[in-house]
């Protein structure tokens, strides 16, 4: 079970133009159960707070059958998503720190100390904490005994076909989540410089990214791809030439 979209902002406008943009547009379902739950605003009224926190937990443990059997997996520690993680007789529970969130795009001094509160509780409950790079290790390091360095798998024995391809077209290929951190506009403005070259966006794209590029002739955006397509969509940005 994966839980989507629980962040740490109120929701916007946008997010609701999102979801329902969302809706209209087909995609391909990934091979497991995912939970986008609800919280209501303002989250940061006390009396809301209480209640989102409550209903938080209800709604991720009515998909799990018996918590001392399962491992709880988190990557975000939400604020309303503490109680659950440490009120409950887990098998395990993972803090895997995929980025210093705390720097990350729009978190204001407020909502950066809210996310340091749960965060040191987190951490007082996690069982391992595996980090994506060295100075995250380092930084948890001094917080918890157990942190381990775990950058992103690559599979190189499938990479290595790719280097003996030469494609004689000139495409530029990008994989992964076009979100909020991918600047779509840039994209966009490249693409509409160099009508000569394709661009190959492989992954699944927020509506603003589809908007932004998807009138651009010369931009493909695939949507989700499984993992063992990856080879053959890097072996597309192979070339000859400048």
């Amino acid at each position: 079970v994966y839980v989507a979209q629980l962040g740490i902002r109120n929701p916007r406008p946008s997010h609701v133009v999102q979801r329902l943009r969302r809706g209209k547009s087909p995609a391909r379902e990934p091979p497991f159960e995912v939970v986008r739950p609800k919280l209501v605003p303002p989250r940061r009224v006390p009396g809301v707070d209480a209640a989102n926190r409550r209903w938080l937990t209800r709604q991720l443990l009515g998909h799990v059958r018996d918590p001392s059997g399962t491992v709880l997996w988190i990557r975000f520690p939400t604020p309303e998503i503490i109680p659950l993680a440490v009120r409950n007789p887990w098998r395990a529970v993972v803090y895997e720190a995929v980025d210093d969130h705390a720097a990350g795009p729009g978190m204001t001094d407020r909502l950066r100390e809210l996310f340091a509160q749960a965060e040191e509780r987190l951490l007082a409950r996690t069982d391992v904490v595996f980090a994506w790079s060295e100075p995250i290790r380092a930084a948890l390091a001094v917080r918890h005994p157990n942190v381990h360095l775990a950058t992103a798998a690559v599979d190189l024995d499938e990479l290595e076909p790719v280097a003996s391809v030469a494609g004689q077209e000139r495409t530029a290929v990008f994989t992964g989540e076009m979100g909020f951190r991918f600047d779509e506009q840039l994209a966009a403005a490249v693409a509409g410089k160099l009508p000569d070259w394709t661009f190959l966006l492989a992954g699944p794209a927020s509506p603003e990214a589809e908007e932004a590029l998807g009138g651009h002739r010369n931009v493909v955006l695939t949507g989700r791809y499984d993992h063992h397509e990856l080879p053959r969509l890097l072996a597309r940005g192979r070339r000859h030439g400048p």
